[in-house]
């Protein structure tokens, strides 16, 4: 049986598995053949961990461009379910460094994006009790993906990959669905 996050999550997988080779509008000027330039960008990550450590992680995401084809994503969120026998979750905070391949001409490109993500909350001794009120659990994420950036300067991206790290982390398979608005040039 199918949960909604089951669902997401193999929608997200068929997604970032597709080619993003597809433009949102038909071209109709000269410069429609220039590839279009990753720019500051804020919007929402919306990820999924249904194996291993079974949470959902709602973000704001602001993108920034480092060089044309590296940038820095940066997510602060929170982990849902928020509390549980061990840990008591107050905020995350994320940062992804994205490896871009060449974007194409319509806009497309895919990416390998690699970084931390610390949680932030209250640590429980598993009856209700707190054993530290300012814990920090970290983690690392290596994931694929694939992003479009369209005629409006709406990026649309996916993303499949692993989190993990020492015993008290979330570890297992998370996938997200990024939507952001570039600033206008």
């Amino acid at each position: 049986m199918w949960t909604s996050a089951g669902r997401l999550t193999g929608f997200l997988l068929a997604t970032a598995m597709i080619s993003t080779d597809v433009s949102a509008q038909t071209p109709s000027s000269s410069d429609s053949t220039v590839a279009p330039r990753d720019g500051m960008a804020v919007g929402i990550a919306l990820t999924p961990v249904p194996l291993g450590a079974h949470g959902f992680y709602p973000a704001i995401r602001l993108t920034v461009p480092l060089v044309p084809r590296i940038g820095l994503d940066m997510d602060v969120g929170r982990m849902l379910p928020a509390a549980g026998a061990h840990y008591s979750n107050q905020a995350l905070y994320g940062i992804g460094v994205r490896f871009l391949a060449s974007r194409t001409a319509l806009g497309s490109s895919r990416y390998w994006s690699l970084g931390p993500v610390y949680f932030v909350g209250t640590s429980l001794d598993g009856h209700g009790r707190v054993t530290d009120r300012h814990s920090v659990i970290s983690a690392f994420k290596l994931g694929y993906g694939a992003d479009q950036i369209f005629r409006n300067d709406m990026r649309a991206a996916t993303e499949i990959g692993v989190i993990g790290g020492d015993g008290r982390s979330p570890t297992g398979v998370y996938a997200t669905l990024a939507v952001q608005w570039q600033r206008r040039r």
